[in-house]
């Protein structure tokens, strides 16, 4: 992606619109997160067990809880509201990557870029995951349950593997950029 980077005294460097862009993202994101904490729908905990109950066989029991406590409604308004997160946490992702990738030797940077693919793979796992618990909750039955937390097993293994490439390709750039040559 020679379109990324350009040359100056011997050194490449991101392009500022790739950092401008970054931080918007970041700042989007975590406005997100804000906002979503205070909005009273269900908080974090309570949709990572229920993204999660597959594991433990707690399906029947927690979308039963949902329904006695007519929360039902509220977690749906979450998930559709998890479509927009979706697209922001995959943009930022993306944007991350780039921008780390124009600061590493050619062949990490390929590979960087690279994560893409598997960043975009994770977002669709996560459309397919709302889609299942949508399902799951209107239907009143946990019969995806154990679907819904494969597509959202993946989807975590794959972000956390990214953001842990990203957090020491960032570093090593940083160490990189500090030493002098």
């Amino acid at each position: 992606m020679a379109t990324l980077q350009r040359k100056r005294r011997g050194r490449s460097i991101g392009y500022p619109w790739l950092n401008l862009l970054f931080l918007a993202l970041l700042v989007a994101v975590l406005a997100w997160l804000v906002v979503m904490s205070r909005s009273g729908l269900p908080d974090f905990a309570t949709v990572f067990s229920l993204e999660m109950c597959g594991l433990t066989h707690s399906c029947v029991s927690q979308v039963g809880n949902l329904h006695k406590q007519d929360a039902g409604a509220l977690m749906l308004q979450s998930i559709y509201l998890d479509y927009l997160f979706i697209a922001l946490y995959g943009a930022l992702f993306v944007v991350a990557l780039l921008k780390v990738s124009v600061r590493l030797p050619p062949a990490r940077a390929r590979f960087t870029r690279a994560l893409i693919v598997p960043v975009v793979f994770a977002c669709v796992c996560d459309l397919i995951e709302n889609f299942l618990l949508t399902a799951m909750i209107l239907e009143g039955s946990a019969r995806l349950g154990l679907l819904m937390t494969l597509f959202s097993s993946i989807k975590f293994v794959i972000l956390i593997a990214v953001a842990a490439w990203w957090a020491a390709m960032t570093f090593r750039s940083w160490v990189a950029a500090s030493t002098p040559a």
